[in-house]
């Protein structure tokens, strides 16, 4: 995700840009090992602005734990004096792409 927020970045300072917008989904599933279970989740993300949101959050099932992100930008005309703005988003956006959880060994009563 971090490339991508790179690649659609304004580096114009002169003229309006023509985004075509972006979506992008992912779910990541971790398989955790014998003997261990999540000890914490990484944080919930939504971030939202004119130029689009953000969602990241987790889910524990058994032993694994899913990573959901969902990157939403439509199409927009950015003026000039929004570059700014519209490429803080994709800043925020880029800096997303660190999941993490912690593990812990499981409690054997827990079985």
């Amino acid at each position: 995700m971090n490339s991508l927020a790179k690649d659609v970045r304004s580096r114009n300072q002169y003229y309006p840009y023509s985004f075509k917008g972006i979506h992008y989904r992912s779910e990541i599933r971790y398989r955790l090992p014998a003997g261990k279970s999540v000890g914490n989740v990484g944080p919930k993300a939504d971030y939202l602005s004119q130029w689009g949101s953000l969602h990241r959050y987790y889910r524990q099932d058994g032993d694994s734990v899913t990573a959901y992100t969902d990157l939403q930008m439509p199409r927009a005309e950015v003026p000039v004096d929004k570059f700014a703005e519209f490429n803080r988003f994709l800043d925020l956006a880029g800096q997303e792409t660190r999941i993490s959880f912690s593990l812990r060994a499981r409690n054997p009563a827990a079985n």
